[in-house]
């Protein structure tokens, strides 16, 4: 069995790819990719937001009888992902991107809004709930999506306090009174996750109609009941947390992307965003803009050329080149 060779997509067009993660229980996972554009697509699809991790790829997958190389974080993600009844059909940047071909990276950058606007659904891969806390936090989440009945009830309706009530109760029936306590605990280490540092998450959360919350082997929630959780708890978070959940799709009435779209105050809001690649700090909050900002993603360029470039076009003065170099 072959290594896995991409066809190239069609540059000129609004092309991407799909993934079809097969069906199945066995230890291999299969798959086959779907080329199509975003004008034409009629395929249902979920987009996929998560971190690479180590970017080491030990693990493999087969598509279309080849191989092709994945991290542990990827593996773990289609492992859980996988149904066993039906074919699943996804957006995965690691599988749907030929990594190794910078025009097209820089292509399906430019799309990136796009292709998590019309997912039908977006999955926040959060990663594992490693410790007890996380999981009655998790917990707590799990029972107030059972206590809402499947409603989505405005922001301030009285239903969510008198269903956050029953959901205390619940939690302390089954961990004592120190409950509270570790939930707490369970959602500081949940939002202290690579992925919520990840700059990439930002246009995927925030392009999002609809989305999931997921840690692995977990239940997963809607994104809605996350952020009504954490408001519940009437938890203070620190400014990037808040930012970040801020984008999330919220309950009727949540102030969904309430922050400014120009460069310079996404640029100050989300200065603590991580990326491995400098240049993907720079084109990921680019895509959060609104203000007419004309670069276009080109990996071929240094990150010191498009910060250059950005500020002889834009701003003319050295105090953004201090703001960008530190993106």
């Amino acid at each position: 069995m072959g290594s896995f060779a991409y066809t190239p997509l069609n540059l000129d067009r609004s092309a991407f790819r799909l993934v079809r993660l097969q069906k199945g229980t066995a230890y291999e996972i299969h798959c086959e990719l779907i080329a199509t554009t975003l004008d034409e697509n009629t395929i249902t699809y979920e987009a996929v937001s998560y971190t690479w991790g180590s970017q080491g790829k030990p693990y493999s997958i087969n598509i279309q009888g080849e191989r092709l190389n994945i991290t542990f974080n990827l593996w773990c993600i289609l492992h859980d992902l996988r149904l066993r009844e039906k074919d699943r059909y996804l957006w995965i940047d690691a599988i749907s991107i030929n990594q190794n071909d910078v025009a097209e990276r820089a292509h399906q950058v430019q799309r990136m809004r796009k292709i998590y606007g019309n997912a039908e659904c977006v999955l926040f891969c959060l990663g594992v709930a490693s410790t007890e806390s996380a999981n009655i936090f998790l917990a707590s989440l799990v029972y107030l999506r059972g206590e809402t009945g499947g409603y989505r009830w405005p922001l301030n309706d009285a239903h969510w306090e008198t269903a956050w009530e029953n959901v205390r109760k619940s939690l302390r029936s089954d961990y004592g009174d120190q409950f509270e306590k570790r939930q707490q605990e369970g959602l500081e280490e949940i939002l202290n996750k690579q992925w919520f540092r990840r700059v990439w998450i930002l246009q995927e959360v925030a392009s999002a109609r609809r989305a999931l919350i997921l840690c692995y082997g977990a239940e997963s929630v809607p994104s809605h009941i996350f952020v009504m959780g954490i408001r519940l708890m009437d938890r203070c978070l620190n400014e990037h947390s808040q930012s970040v959940v801020g984008l999330m799709p919220g309950p009727e009435g949540f102030s969904h992307m309430a922050y400014h779209s120009d460069l310079y105050s996404i640029l100050i809001r989300f200065s603590k965003s991580e990326a491995s690649d400098q240049r993907d700090r720079i084109y990921a909050l680019l895509g959060l803009c609104t203000d007419g900002t004309p670069l276009k993603p080109d990996y071929e360029m240094s990150a010191e050329d498009i910060i250059s470039a950005l500020d002889q076009h834009m701003f003319g003065n050295s105090t953004w080149q201090q703001h960008l170099a530190g993106v």
